[in-house]
């Protein structure tokens, strides 16, 4: 039997020894060389594993379209986050939704109405920065684990992890992990068939 290789100072499955790290691009290769072996296993694990969905207590079963109605606005969302482009992310939301943040304490921001949610993005609820603000660079946003019940045919619920890898453009270029935490979401879906965000709730620093 073929084993899994491991990295020998954690025991972790080390990604590099994987057939996934040749699928890779260079660029995110890089990346991976640059946090140790068990941080860059929690962050394959988090980019590729998702939870079966459940619809239990429900009669309703869903169907394509509203799976990939879900799918195609969590990634508006994610691709509007990292692309810095507020409106794209606010198009995953309905008219009326709220883009809700809780920090470590507890104390939660709110933005209302897809117009506030795309002047002022994920910026509108971030809470001030504990100590000196971050060195300039790019945020990789990671989700992952994703768990989905369909409450009835028209509204369903979404949780699943995330967590950010920060790589400075200045100094030698080491990468490092913020804070984890995770996303409570409820979806509705509209007249015309979309499946949107009703509230996109980010959790800091809580599972």
């Amino acid at each position: 039997m073929k084993r899994t290789p491991r990295s020998a100072k954690s025991g972790l499955i080390d990604p590099q020894s994987h057939g996934t790290w040749a699928l890779m691009s260079q660029q995110v290769r890089n990346i991976f060389a640059r946090v140790p072996a068990s941080a860059a296993t929690i962050l394959l694990i988090a980019g590729v594993a998702t939870s079966s969905a459940s619809a239990a207590g429900t009669n309703y079963t869903p169907t394509m379209k509203d799976w990939m109605s879900i799918q195609e606005a969590l990634h508006r969302y994610h691709f509007g986050l990292d692309r810095h482009d507020n409106k794209i992310m606010a198009s995953a939301f309905s008219e009326d939704g709220a883009l809700v943040s809780e920090n470590a304490n507890g104390v939660e921001t709110r933005l209302q109405g897809r117009e506030k949610i795309a002047a002022r993005g994920i910026m509108g609820v971030a809470p001030p920065p504990d100590g000196p603000p971050p060195p300039p660079g790019e945020r990789w946003h990671f989700t992952g684990d994703d768990h989905y019940v369909f409450e009835s045919s028209t509204r369903a619920t979404h949780y699943s992890y995330w967590l950010d890898l920060l790589v400075p453009s200045t100094g030698d270029g080491t990468s490092k992990l913020s804070t984890p935490g995770h996303y409570e979401d409820l979806l509705m879906k509209q007249k015309d068939g979309q499946w949107l965000f009703s509230v996109r709730k980010i959790v800091v620093g809580k599972k």
